[in-house]
């Protein structure tokens, strides 16, 4: 698909929450060049929980690296909220990501030395938030997704699956507009997988926020309330 104009998600009237125009993605240069995405555009709407598929090489991780102003697309633009922020400074791109936007990577990415409770609040104390309530908001958090009685246990102390879900809270510990999980069960057998995949949608309906998450498992697919499929760098195939 290679309109300029972004397709309308299906019976919605309210504005995307995100939004991409003509989004292209190369690495590299001369000979040695390769497109990673090549005039990609969509939108997602507030509240949507979609999955993006694709195989290895397709531009997945690639793409949710430009949504998630973790990369600069080669062209294009992504506006977030209505606004433009394909290439604002790296300063408000910080700003964004630490109080907007939320992170769920394969790998967990957990501090070892400090607790669950503790990887979970971090973030809150970053953007000036009172511990104390920062702390509310992470056993909170901890709370929703049946890990209460872990919050005082350090990473090692704790199953693949777990840690993956002490991730999550720590994504949404302040309250972001969008969560963007790349291959979020990869590391984890099909029982923690299952419960992984759970609490991101229980994070979706309960608190609302707007969630695009990576996976080869079709299986995953019951989670989504829509679906992008990108081939080669293109969007091949979506619910929109």
């Amino acid at each position: 698909m290679n309109s300029n104009e972004p397709p309308q998600v299906r019976g919605s009237s309210q504005a995307p929450t995100l939004e991409v125009r003509d989004l292209s993605r190369t690495y590299g240069s001369g000979d040695a060049a390769v497109q990673a995405l090549r005039h990609v555009s969509f939108e997602i709407a507030p509240g949507d929980m979609v999955c993006i598929m694709g195989r290895s090489g397709s531009g997945k991780s690639t793409l949710l690296r430009q949504l998630g102003l973790l990369d600069t697309p080669t062209s294009g633009q992504v506006f977030l909220d209505g606004a433009d922020v394909t290439r604002i400074r790296e300063s408000r791109r910080r700003v964004l990501r630490l109080g907007h936007l939320g992170y769920v990577f394969q790998e967990y990415a957990l501090l070892p030395e400090l607790t669950a409770e503790e990887n979970v609040y971090l973030p809150s104390l970053m953007t000036g938030s009172p511990l104390r309530q920062s702390r509310s908001r992470a056993r909170e958090l901890l709370a929703m997704l049946d890990l209460e009685e872990r919050a005082r246990h350090r990473p090692s102390e704790l199953s693949g699956g777990q840690q993956q879900r002490v991730a999550i809270a720590r994504a949404m510990v302040n309250r972001p507009t969008v969560l963007f999980a790349d291959e979020p069960t990869g590391n984890l057998d099909t029982v923690s997988s299952e419960m992984v995949m759970t609490a991101l949608a229980r994070m979706n309906e309960e608190l609302g926020v707007t969630i695009l998450f990576v996976s080869h498992d079709p299986d995953h697919l019951r989670f989504a309330k829509n679906t992008i499929i990108l081939r080669d760098g293109e969007l091949a195939e979506s619910a929109y």
